[in-house]
């Protein structure tokens, strides 16, 4: 048979499944040939399952601090892009509202005033 000819033919849960018995024959192996009683072996693995669920708990902790450390500094990033907004739109408003009330103003005083404004003279040079 070819390499180019292989397909393999065993699914992904097949894979998992051989994986576990894998497991547990090397666990079981382990645990004939190790040194130590089973009293002591299973104390020794409890005493690791604590620690490591302990070790496990502290850095979730962690996690979830962090976590919220970085919810709020985007919360507070997220006030300010808002804030900062709002003065520009604000801004950019009023200086519209300006233009237009300085077009209008300019506009009324021009219909009522009926002769041109005058120009200062110029100062005479020697």
């Amino acid at each position: 048979m070819h390499l180019e000819q292989y397909e393999p033919q065993a699914s992904w849960r097949s894979s998992i499944w051989m994986f576990v018995a894998g497991t547990a024959v090397g666990a079981v192996a382990a645990l004939l040939m190790a040194p130590a009683t089973g009293r002591d072996s299973r104390e020794y693995v409890r005493r690791r399952s604590r620690e490591v669920a302990d070790d496990v708990s502290a850095q979730a902790d962690k996690l979830a601090s962090a976590v919220k450390w970085g919810q709020d500094q985007a919360t507070s990033a997220m006030h300010g892009a808002v804030d900062s907004a709002k003065a520009v739109y604000n801004k950019a408003k009023s200086f519209r509202e300006g233009d237009i009330a300085e077009q209008m103003a300019t506009a009324s005083s021009s219909q009522s005033a009926s002769s041109p404004r005058p120009t200062p003279a110029r100062p005479m040079g020697s």
